[in-house]
């Protein structure tokens, strides 16, 4: 008959073996939680220009056949970079597998910067800057603008 004592003895190295892992495991595991995310600087903003938008965001809508760009109207060689925000501005759905594209700009005054579109995607919501505070909404099928959403005071 084989005692507790041996047992555990036998088994002991190993059960301190894993508990040592243990913890290193979960202190690593700390340690990098508490680390900072690693960040990239753009010296020189890389700009991408589909079908006359100077992109700054994009959204899938649900039938994974059909993105929104939003941004604004690429500046010529000649016009100043300084205000980018007053670029005037642009939108477009593009359905990727029929090629077509539907410009928009749903009433915004500034360089649109955001875009989300809702999960049965009849809708596109976007927004823009301080310059133009309201969030707007577009209705894909109508293909008109709706009454904007106002600011929350």
């Amino acid at each position: 008959m084989v005692s507790r004592h041996h047992v555990l003895k036998k088994y002991g190295a190993t059960l301190v073996q894993l508990y040592v892992l243990a913890m290193v495991t979960l202190i690593g595991t700390r340690a990098a939680f508490t680390q900072e995310p690693a960040r990239v600087r753009l010296v020189n903003p890389v700009k991408v220009t589909v079908e006359g938008v100077e992109v700054d965001a994009v959204a899938l809508l649900p039938d994974n056949e059909s993105v929104v760009v939003v941004g604004g109207k690429p500046r010529g060689a000649g016009e100043d970079d300084r205000a980018t925000e007053d670029a005037p501005p642009a939108g477009a759905i593009l359905n990727l597998k029929t090629k077509a594209v539907r410009p928009f700009t749903n009433g915004h005054i500034a360089r649109i910067k955001s875009v989300a579109v809702s999960a049965d995607g009849s809708r596109i919501f976007t927004v823009c800057s301080d310059k133009d505070p309201f969030v707007r909404v577009w209705n894909v099928k109508a293909g008109k603008s709706l009454d904007p959403i106002p600011p929350a005071l």
